[in-house]
Parts: structure tokens; C-alpha cells; sequence
């Protein structure tokens, strides 16, 4: 939007053509009085006299025509000479732009230009599917201690990474001989939350670890199997379809099952696979998110299981 600074009232576009058109009328009129004038005034500077205007010798006739001349330029002064002038004097009325906003705007477009990050390609993987090496380049290192410390077993806690908010990352190990099918990639890795985050918190920083290409395509309440310990645990589990996950999922395993699928489960306390979520799910207190390969785990009665 332009800054612009407002006229004085009798200054404006139209008030400048009113005042400008009164001039030439009156410059007009000069000029065509001082014609008058100097016609009289060579016929008695030549005849010597003209009783009618009481101009009887040579030296009134000079003056005459002195005057007359004088007239004339004044005449042509006020006369506008050219289209310069009439441009000139809009442009005068017109409102004035503020040359700094408008140079403070530029530099502003261009700062948030360039601060902008190039965009992420959407067909590639960035944590989930990714080989050992990316996470050792990209997060930084921390202990098997620390993921027992949270809760975690042992066969998860081989490999351990601090991720961004100090988010704690623990996985087995890709490259250990149960784990070795999948050719150094990472499938899965458990996130924990410590303090507790809220589940909107949890779930951006477990899907920072998949592609950027993910769409949602299901969320569902998950409980414990009727053979649980606790069978009143509860889970939240999000399933996603991309096209860039399918792509390095069949790349390592051709035959496997749903391969554009994965999936982040949200607990408020902590999950073993035998059985299930130690506590109720609360959206507003998570302390462990499941991020990894494959959608919701169901039972073999239907129900989506923690």
C-alpha cells in the first residue's frame, strides 16, 4: 500500500486547473492590450500626433509604446508556454509517496526472502527408513542409560540420539543380526518426552521424523488386549500414507504388507509389546511417542490394540 501524504484543502488536482486556466485568461487579455497599444503607438510615433488619445508628439508615442511592451511580456509570462508546465503543476497536486516506506517495505520483502529455507523434497526420507549414518550426522549422540531411565528395554536402547527440544530417540540397533533385513535403515524408534508434553507437541516431533509427504489417513483410540496386565491401558495411534516411505520400504523388503503406511502411537505412561500401555492415554500428558513403519495393530478381534 502506498503512503501518501494528503493536500492542503484549495491545493488539489482540480484547484490547480482552475488557477492555472484564470491565468491564461488574464495573460491573454495582456497580450492582446499591449497588441492594441503598440498599434497606436507606431501610427503616432510616425504621424507625429493622435488627437483622439491626446498623443501629440513623438516622445508620448515612446512611451506608449514602452508600456506596451511591457505589457506584452508580462502577457507571455503568465501564459502557460508548453506541456512541461501543465504536467509539471499535476504532478505538483498529486499526492506524495513516503520513498521510505516504500524502501523500508523492499528491504523487508527481501530479508524475508532470503531468511525463507529451501523447500525439503517430498520423496525423500529423513529419520524413519533412514540408514544409522543420517541420524549419526544429523542428531546428537546419547546413551542406553538414558532410554532405561525412561523406561525403555534393552533391545531398544542400542542405539540412542538427542533430537531437537532435547527429545530423547532410543532404537535397536539396524545393523545387529535381528535387525539387519532392513540394510542399516532405522524402522522404528520410541520418543520420550521428559517433562510431558501435550500430544500436539509429541506428534510434530515424532513426524519430523518421517517424510514430508505424509497424509494422514486414520486415528484411532487403541487399549490392551483382554490378556494385559493392565487391561484398562490406553493408547492414541495416527496412521499416514506416503508415497516416498512405500518407495524405500519396498526398495528393502518387495513382499512387505502396506507398504505406504506409517504410524505414530502416543502413550501418557510407557508400552511393552506383551503388555500393552501401563497407564490411560491423556492428550495433554505424553511421555512416550511409537513412531515407525506399518499402520495401526490390530487384534484378532479387530480392535486396534496398544
Amino acid at each position: 500500500m502506498r503512503n501518501t501524504v494528503p493536500q492542503c484543502a484549495g491545493f488539489g488536482p482540480v484547484n490547480a486547473i482552475r488557477k492555472g486556466s484564470k491565468l491564461a485568461v488574464f495573460g491573454a487579455l495582456l497580450v492582446i492590450v499591449s497588441m492594441f497599444a503598440f498599434v497606436v503607438g507606431f501610427i503616432a510615433l510616425f504621424q507625429g500626433h493622435i488627437n483622439t488619445l491626446r498623443i501629440n508628439n513623438k516622445k508620448s508615442a515612446a512611451a506608449l509604446l514602452t508600456m506596451a511592451l511591457l505589457i506584452f511580456v508580462a502577457g507571455v509570462t503568465i501564459l502557460p508556454h508548453n506541456e512541461s508546465d501543465t504536467t509539471s503543476t499535476a504532478a505538483e497536486a498529486q499526492p506524495t509517496t513516503n520513498t521510505a516506506t516504500l524502501s523500508a517495505t523492499s528491504r523487508t520483502t527481501s530479508d524475508s526472502t532470503t531468511a525463507i529455507a529451501p523447500p525439503t523434497p517430498s520423496n525423500v526420507v529423513r529419520g524413519i527408513l533412514s540408514q544409522i549414518a543420517y541420524w549419526q550426522q544429523t542428531f546428537t549422540p546419547a546413551t542406553s542409560n538414558e532410554c532405561a531411565t525412561e523406561g525403555e528395554n534393552q533391545l531398544n536402547s542400542e542405539d540412542a540420539w538427542r533430537l531437537q527440544g532435547a527429545v530423547l530417540a532410543c532404537a535397536q540397533d539396524p545393523i545387529a543380526p535381528i535387525s539387519n533385513a532392513w540394510n542399516g535403515e532405522i524402522v522404528d524408534a520410541d520418543l520420550y518426552f521428559s517433562p510431558h508434553q501435550d500430544s500436539a507437541a509429541a506428534l510434530a516431533a515424532a513426524a519430523a521424523l518421517l517424510p514430508p509427504d505424509i497424509q494422514q489417513i486414520g486415528a484411532f483410540d487403541g487399549a490392551n488386549s483382554s490378556t494385559s496386565p493392565n487391561p484398562s491401558g490406553s493408547c492414541y495411534t495416527f496412521v499416514y500414507h506416503s508415497d516416498a516411505a512405500a518407495a524405500a520400504v519396498r526398495q528393502s523388503q518387495p513382499t512387505w504388507s502396506d507398504p505406504d503406511k506409517v504410524s505414530i502411537t502416543l502413550y501418557t505412561g510407557n508400552t511393552t509389546a506383551s503388555d500393552g500401555s501401563d497407564s490411560n492415554y491423556v492428550p495433554t500428558d505424553i511421555h512416550l511417542a511409537v513412531v515407525g513403519i506399518g499402520g495401526e495393530t490390530r487384534g484378532a478381534d479387530g480392535a486396534v490394540h496398544c
